[in-house]
């Protein structure tokens, strides 16, 4: 497209060049409102061209997801059932049960594959808010990954009213994919700090990690979708749509998230979620 834009103005200017004698006031400004229409027809017709790029993408992958839910679903059936049939070696227990955790795996990623093509084609993620303890699932969320990971220490501090109104299983998310992120890319010799915090409006979440830190050129974009992190990057493995979500669910909560990392202080992820419907208000009183 860029290429066809280019021999256009190339054909023109060549036109031009050979039928004017010497140049004028008026044809110079000619050209320079052709040059100008010119690129502005451009960055039109790319940006068109990448909107319908992405939502072919998007829909793409949404149908992907959806259509390989069954057949992942009938292999994790199928591997129960190999183990309820008869006895079986411990060779065979353990490949059986390697074929049960890579089909929760697969579904994982296609669980979030189906949730980032939903938020990207306009239908957003729906929370279903209800009565809960953000310390509870704290605790919960990281209790479950001192077990994932005997080997990584984690600190968990809570202080003030942390109950409110969101959606739990959401919330879990958040919890899982924040503190993921900090075991992946964090030194495996210092802690995961989890801190909740309550105030009169809302509670925040913020978790610690030291490593090295997010380059200043990408710590914009960490929370992209398909942004994935390599030596001293952020994300999760699931082909880095771990933070998209997360943030997807800390707005569709009307809450805010940040994240600030240096070599001196790592990497913190701060999340507020606000109780009241006065969401600005109760942002500033986070900040």
């Amino acid at each position: 497209m860029v290429s066809e834009f280019r021999a256009l103005r190339a054909g023109v200017i060549k036109l031009w060049n050979a039928q004017a004698t010497e140049p004028t006031r008026e044809s110079m400004a000619d050209m320079i409102r052709f040059n100008e229409a010119i690129d502005q027809e451009a960055a039109e017709s790319i940006s068109y061209y990448s909107t319908k790029l992405e939502h072919s993408r998007d829909v793409f992958l949404g149908v992907l997801g959806h259509d390989l839910r069954n057949p992942l679903g009938a292999m994790r059936m199928s591997a129960e059932l190999i183990a309820k049939i008869g006895p079986l070696t411990e060779r065979q227990k353990m490949y059986n049960k390697q074929v049960v955790l890579s089909a929760d795996r697969a579904t994982e990623i296609l669980d979030q594959l189906l949730e980032v093509t939903r938020t990207r084609l306009g239908s957003g993620l729906h929370v279903l808010r209800e009565q809960m303890d953000m310390a509870f699932v704290s605790r919960e969320l990281v209790e479950e990954m001192r077990c994932q990971h005997p080997a990584r220490t984690f600190t968990l501090a809570i202080s003030g009213n942390t109950e409110g109104h969101w959606d739990k299983p959401r919330i879990g998310q958040v919890f899982s994919n924040l503190l993921g992120n900090a075991v992946q890319y964090g030194v495996k010799d210092l802690p995961i700090d989890v801190k909740i915090a309550g105030y009169s409006k809302g509670v925040s979440l913020s978790v610690h990690n030291d490593g090295v830190p997010i380059p200043k050129d990408a710590i914009g974009g960490v929370f992209d979708s398909m942004v994935r992190g390599g030596s001293g990057g952020v994300g999760t493995t699931n082909l880095g749509l771990g933070l998209y979500i997360t943030k997807e669910i800390i707005l569709a909560h009307g809450g805010t998230i940040r994240v600030n990392s240096s070599e001196k202080k790592g990497t913190t992820f701060t999340a507020f979620f606000p109780r009241a419907a006065d969401i600005s208000s109760a942002a500033k009183e986070a900040a």
